[in-house]
């Protein structure tokens, strides 16, 4: 099963521009007055900001610059203009040189207000576009220049905490998701990360009272609906799962976390033809979604369409061959195929990955009692019940076992 990373704080729509320190701009076909207003060398810095300003505030932001780098020219300190110039470099998306002439300005001015607060700005954006593309250590020394200068900027502080979750370091991200709500305690992004980062530290009760927070102030949130309706399936309440499930791909159908966690919970109920309606829904959107085509094919397990369910898990498989769930039920349809020595080749590969994982533990013990290996068996069973010893079915198999002995 797995949760759609969530998404972070972003201030305006993504997308992604250069980052290059150069800017270029053409003005084709100027109208004469802006002509002649460039050309005038009698204009103090003042009044070249100034009408700069009238082009910056009017969305004209190219021939805005055209008067700050005049301006500059006459006086290459003013940190009004500076800060200015970078103004309009972030409205064209340059960030990065936006920031390098906010710097400029705070060398000259290191207490410029709205100059730190435009750079605050800047790193936001420069630490998103990271963010986005998947460099979370990248995003995270963005954040960290933000928290600098303020450290309650709670926008930086949820972000720090996702780039953390992102890399897998839940505690961390906890600690950065505590500190944005102590700012902001009922945004609800944050509270629904909190809820995925307790969520992954398998602290099931502790994240459903985030989910529900979430919820309550933002109703139809779909990333906490989603997450709520996976974690009820995971925790066993597939028909609760099922409800919020439905309501989150009510308002938006094509989710495919949603799908696969109804998928899976329809599949907990024994209602497998409508689990692989959903599984369908999923690889029509994501052909070649592993978690999917894996899934799929243990529903068909599950009914007995064993040589179908194989051509599924080993498209899983070829998308990604250390993927142990996949290789696990691979080793369950060769078993069901009465293919034992087959089936022990596939958990072994889980164990070569995972030397604690219970089920291959257990299935492997199965695959053993079945070829005559009854202590050996036993040894598995009580490997799965050292890592699990709540583990029904290792204990209901070691029991069978030892009742074969007799």
């Amino acid at each position: 099963m797995t949760i759609k990373n969530f998404i972070a704080f972003i201030l305006a729509a993504s997308v992604v521009f250069s980052i290059s320190l150069i800017y270029c701009y053409q003005i084709e076909a100027a109208s004469a007055l802006l002509t002649n207003q460039t050309n005038q060398t009698n204009q103090s810095p003042s009044e070249l900001n100034k009408k700069g300003l009238e082009f910056l505030n009017s969305g004209n932001y190219n021939e805005s610059l055209v008067f700050f780098d005049k301006a500059l020219v006459v006086s290459p300190n003013n940190t009004q203009v500076l800060d200015n110039k970078g103004y309009a470099l972030y409205s064209l998306g340059n960030f990065s040189g936006a920031l390098y002439y906010y710097d400029k300005a705070l060398v000259i001015e290191p207490n410029f207000t709205a100059a730190l607060d435009d750079k605050v700005k800047a790193l936001l954006r420069l630490g998103n576009q990271l963010l986005n593309s998947g460099s979370y250590s990248g995003a995270i020394g963005y954040y960290d220049k933000m928290l600098a200068i303020n450290s309650s900027n709670s926008h930086a502080l949820n972000n720090k905490g996702f780039s953390l979750y992102s890399l897998g370091n839940y505690s961390g991200a906890l600690y950065y998701y505590d500190k944005a709500l102590a700012v902001e305690p009922n945004n609800y992004v944050t509270l629904n990360n909190k809820g995925l980062a307790l969520y992954y530290l398998g602290n099931y009760s502790g994240a459903l009272p985030y989910y529900e927070r979430a919820l309550a102030i933002a109703p139809n949130s779909t990333d906490a609906l989603t997450d709520k309706g996976v974690l009820l399936g995971k925790i066993g309440n597939y028909s609760e799962a099922l409800a919020i499930l439905d309501k989150s791909l009510g308002l938006d159908p094509n989710q495919s976390a949603a799908l696969n966690s109804k998928g899976m919970a329809l599949l907990s109920l024994g209602r497998y033809s409508e689990a692989l309606i959903s599984f369908d829904k999923l690889l029509t959107l994501e052909p070649n979604n592993p978690v999917a085509l894996n899934n799929k094919g243990f529903t068909l397990y599950e009914t007995g369409k064993n040589d179908e369910a194989l051509v599924f898990i080993d498209k899983s498989l070829a998308i990604s061959p250390n993927y142990t769930s996949a290789l696990n039920n691979k080793g369950l349809v060769f078993l069901a195929m009465g293919k034992n020595n087959e089936a022990i080749t596939y958990f072994d590969k889980v164990l070569a990955l995972n030397p604690k994982d219970a089920e291959s533990l257990n299935n492997k013990g199965v695959s053993l009692v079945n070829l005559g290996n009854y202590y050996k068996g036993i040894k598995y069973f009580d490997r799965a019940l050292a890592v699990n010893p709540d583990y029904s079915l290792a204990l209901k198999n070691k029991q069978k076992t030892l009742d074969l002995l007799k």
